[in-house]
């Protein structure tokens, strides 16, 4: 087994009530209802704009977590040892520092605009720019951190920002995204 495989076995929680850091455990992000799917079928007709992510080991809130750099230009799975890193939840936190294209700011915070995005956005209905967590068979946005996202089956993680699909590849920068427990 390697490394990477035992933390990512010593994260598995059992309750996932109490997986949060901090004991924060109320910090629930917004689940968007839209089809789950919609990121993987933004992959598959931009195959430039998507990624497999593998994960490095950090000391983060004092115990062990995996971490993936996510740039802002592309839609990410994550991947471990070269598997698909399969949960029905997460609690993480992140690290952001992107920019939707020329002349916007850079973006320090998950949900950046509390606009909803509209039908040309990656995920219509979630907040313009925000960094959206795909898990258990929900997208949740991630404007809190530390939290928790999970639904109700197991699925491959993904993660991305909500830009617009035909404006994707202008962004820049990107996020580090912090996994603590999973279940």
């Amino acid at each position: 087994m390697s490394d990477l495989e035992k933390v990512l076995q010593s994260l598995k929680a059992n309750d996932p009530a109490a997986s949060i850091i901090g004991g924060a455990s109320d910090l629930k992000n917004p689940a968007i209802g839209e089809d789950v799917n919609s990121l993987t079928n933004f992959q598959k007709s931009n195959k430039g704009l998507a990624s497999d992510t593998e994960p490095e080991i950090v000391e983060e809130f004092g115990i062990q977590s995996l971490r993936w750099y996510c740039a802002a230009n592309q839609v990410h799975n994550l991947y471990v040892n070269g598997r698909p890193f399969t949960a029905r939840g997460i609690s993480y936190s992140t690290s952001i520092h992107w920019r939707a294209g020329g002349g916007w700011p850079i973006y320090r915070t998950g949900c950046p605009r509390s606009v909803i995005a509209g039908s040309q956005f990656l995920v219509p209905r979630a907040y313009e720019h925000c960094v959206l967590v795909a898990v258990g068979g929900i997208i949740a946005m991630a404007c809190r951190s530390p939290a928790r996202s999970s639904g109700s089956t197991p699925t491959n993680v993904q993660v991305a920002v909500n830009d617009g699909r035909s404006r994707y590849g202008d962004n820049s920068g990107g996020f580090w995204l912090y996994i603590h427990h999973w279940w």
